[in-house]
C-alpha cells in the first residue's frame, strides 16, 4: 500500500547508469513502474538516497525496505 496519494521514493537507471525518477503505481499485490524516458531500464531502486522519501508499506503497515536491482554488464 501507499501512504499519501501516490508512491514516492523510485528511480530507474539505463545503460549509461544514471539515475531518474520513476513514477510507479500499484495493481493488486504488483508494484508497476513507468519508464518515461522511452528506454530500456537496466536498474531500479527503492528509497535509495540518503533520506529518501518513501511511501511503500506492507499491509501491516510496516515500510518497504530501500533495494535495487540491476543488471549492467560490469556487474555479471
Amino acid at each position: 500500500m501507499a501512504h499519501g496519494d501516490k508512491l514516492a521514493g523510485f528511480e530507474l537507471a539505463g545503460v549509461d547508469e544514471v539515475n531518474h525518477p520513476a513514477e510507479a503505481r500499484i495493481e493488486g499485490d504488483k508494484v508497476i513502474i513507468l519508464e518515461q524516458r522511452g528506454e530500456d531500464a537496466s536498474a531500479v531502486y527503492y528509497a535509495w538516497a540518503g533520506f529518501p522519501i518513501a511511501t511503500l508499506f506492507n499491509a501491516e503497515g510496516l515500510p518497504a525496505s530501500p533495494f535495487r536491482a540491476y543488471d549492467f554488464p560490469r556487474c555479471r
